[in-house]
């Protein structure tokens, strides 16, 4: 009797549960169609020609970086143009043919002149990315880009172990990409679908499986540091930008634990039901 009437009460409530998402989008369609004709209204012609021109050419010519920016004399500089997430994600597939091409550090001055404009470089590209979802994902990564930027600038000075930390590089790069795409899955995950379902449990595992070889380079880079016949300057540099890589992966792991361990209240009924 008593598993007959929790059967009743679970169909009930996951009849209602399942109204929800339908009575939302059919509110957010009318507020779509309502909000598609003041944008229609603000742009008919009456509106443009009420705009004087020394606004539009105001309009038109404004500066991202104001005069007074102080990055703006710096030497990496990136035009100011409208770069969509998605021109963003396809450049970074190039990322690592970019800074091999670059000079690599012949000096610790070298090296952190490099490390500097690479930041100021990627810290301009992250402006640019609209998408507040996108921007947060972005900033993450250019943690991981900046590390891997500076351990291929330091090769020549990294006597003994250069190219392995270069190599070791290239595969932090390659997994930035991947971990890219399953963040911003979980970030652009809807409240309202992570409150019935849970959290994203397929990015998640593939956020965890790319931990978990990362995990591995890092325990290299740790060992080859020990080999390093280089100044003590360039293996504190080394040393910082792993450490960063270390702090990456550990915010990763609390962001794909917070996924597994979400089970949404469709998961809650379900346990509940199975008791």
């Amino acid at each position: 009797m008593i598993n007959f009437m929790k059967k009743i009460i679970f169909l009930v409530v996951f009849s209602v549960l399942l109204s929800f998402p339908a009575l939302a989008a059919e509110q957010k369609s009318k507020v779509l169609i309502d909000d598609s004709g003041l944008k229609q209204a603000a742009n008919s012609d009456d509106m443009k020609d009420r705009q004087q021109p020394e606004d539009r050419e105001a309009t038109s010519a404004s500066p991202r970086y104001g005069q007074d920016s102080e990055i703006k004399d710096q030497p990496v500089q990136i035009q100011n143009k409208g770069i969509s997430a998605e021109q963003v994600r396809d450049g970074a597939k190039n990322f690592w043919d970019s800074i091999q091409a670059e000079p690599k550090a012949e000096t610790a001055q070298d090296l952190k002149l490099l490390i500097l404009e690479k930041k100021q470089e990627l810290a301009r590209e992250f402006e640019l990315v609209g998408n507040k979802v996108k921007q947060k994902v972005f900033k993450n990564q250019n943690v991981v880009r900046e590390a891997v930027h500076a351990l291929v600038a330091a090769e020549n000075l990294a006597f003994g172990i250069g190219p392995q930390i270069s190599a070791i590089a290239q595969e932090f790069n390659n997994s930035a990409e991947k971990i890219i795409q399953a963040e911003e899955r979980i970030q652009a995950r809807s409240k309202i679908r992570s409150f019935f379902f849970g959290g994203d449990l397929k990015a998640a595992l593939e956020l965890k499986d790319e931990i978990e070889k990362n995990k591995s380079r890092i325990q290299e880079l740790r060992r080859l540091e020990s080999d390093c016949d280089c100044e003590q300057e360039i293996l504190e540099i080394i040393q910082e930008q792993v450490g960063n890589l270390e702090q990456e992966q550990y915010r990763l792991e609390q962001l794909a634990r917070k996924q597994t361990e979400s089970r949404g209240l469709f998961g809650i009924l379900l346990s509940w039901f199975k008791r």
